[in-house]
């Protein structure tokens, strides 16, 4: 537990001649950097000491049960004050596992059956208080015959590493968005001033044909006018030199 949270954690000797099991939650304020964390561990003291095993997940489950029991009835209250609740729900359950180097035991088998519907079990989780030089660096690890294992500095460094890669990527995703919609953006205003100028340009040609076809009426008209006022002209002539021509045949 202390080379998960970095922290040195105070540890109560239990004796291994107890009764039953019994859980014992102890709460920690922990901070790191800008992090505030309230953290609670439960140990489950006096679990596998008995001879007559078969019961002993009982009370581990009923804790777990019981903490969710109570975060429902705070949920289920009229005036709910969830912001000040002191959540004790289980989260994670670290299940270790004694290096006897033989495979798991049947307690083993039977309380994570019980504990993986209520809470999470992670699949492996490596620790260590010792001091291991790996190289020119001093780290945290174990040693064995074969070979070291890092616990914690490599993943915290990945971790790192990874969530800058993230946030870098999520940069560059962003930048691509907003060059795209400029670019989306840039392509509909050229379109519009296309169309616009298309629509003005068909208007102006549209504007033109009417007014030559206007212009052609209106010739056609002067031209009828004018063929008419010759015919009336010619007309008025006629009509005043017929009475003029009967008048001298009278004189004959």
């Amino acid at each position: 537990m202390n080379t998960l949270f970095n922290t040195m954690f105070e540890n109560e000797e239990a004796s291994h001649y107890q009764n039953g099991v019994y859980l014992r939650p102890r709460t920690y304020d922990l901070q790191e950097s800008n992090v505030h964390l309230k953290l609670t561990i439960v140990d489950t003291v006096g679990f596998g000491d008995q001879i007559n095993k078969e019961d002993s997940y009982k009370p581990i489950v009923d804790y777990i049960d019981t903490q969710f029991e109570n975060y429902l009835q705070e949920e289920l209250k009229i005036k709910r004050s969830l912001f000040n609740y002191h959540d004790t729900r289980i989260h994670i359950c670290l299940y270790f596992i004694a290096p006897t180097g033989h495979s798991l035991k049947s307690l083993d088998l039977v309380t994570m059956k019980k504990l993986d519907s209520k809470a999470h079990l992670p699949f492996a989780v490596v620790g260590s208080v010792e001091e291991v030089k790996v190289g020119n660096k001093t780290v945290r690890a174990r040693q064995y015959p074969w070979a070291w294992c890092k616990p914690a500095g490599d993943v915290r460094a990945k971790r790192k590493e990874f969530l800058g890669d993230l946030q870098r990527k999520e940069e560059e995703m962003r930048q691509m968005f907003v060059n795209k919609v400029k670019e989306t953006e840039a392509e509909l205003k050229e379109k519009e001033r296309e169309v616009t100028h298309d629509k003005f340009e068909q208007l102006k040609r549209m504007h033109q044909e009417e007014k030559r076809k206007v212009e052609e009426k209106r010739r056609d008209l002067e031209e009828e006018m004018n063929a008419f006022n010759r015919k009336k002209v010619a007309a008025e002539t006629l009509s005043l030199s017929q009475p003029l021509k009967k008048d001298k045949d009278k004189k004959n």
